[in-house]
């Protein structure tokens, strides 16, 4: 799990730096063609970040509460997807949009209440602590 995560964090951060630079593929004005295709996408890429960090978090912290995992966790998270947003604002080829922000922070905090459940529901009982 790990492994995955870390891998498509590297992917997050090539999407961002394609972005940034206007070195995206071709294929992926594609989504920005399709009705809210783009907060869609800000919507799973984040949710499917903030499931796999979440996840990854709760296996390797496992003596600790799940709550408070899932909810730093997700807080230094939201926080991270905050600063790149907010950085926007400075950079020529990209747009500072609330829009993006919400379908982000939407994405993960779902993703983040899944990953808390599947963890509660395949923990064996005994570390089921909240």
């Amino acid at each position: 799990m790990r492994l995955v995560t870390v891998l498509y964090i590297v992917l997050i951060i090539a999407i961002i730096v394609g972005a940034n630079t206007g070195q995206l593929p071709h294929f992926l004005d594609a989504v920005n063609e399709l009705p809210y295709g783009d907060k869609v996408a800000h919507f799973f890429l984040m949710g499917i970040l903030s499931f796999l960090v979440n996840s990854s978090a709760l296996i390797t912290l496992r003596g600790r509460k799940h709550k408070q995992v899932v909810l730093l966790t997700t807080l230094v998270l939201l926080s991270l997807i905050l600063l790149e947003e907010v950085s926007q604002f400075f950079l020529p080829r990209r747009t500072l949009s609330l829009l993006d922000l919400t379908s982000d922070f939407l994405g993960v905090s779902l993703a983040a209440w899944l990953a808390y459940r599947w963890r509660q529901s395949s923990a064996p009982p005994e570390e089921v602590r909240g």
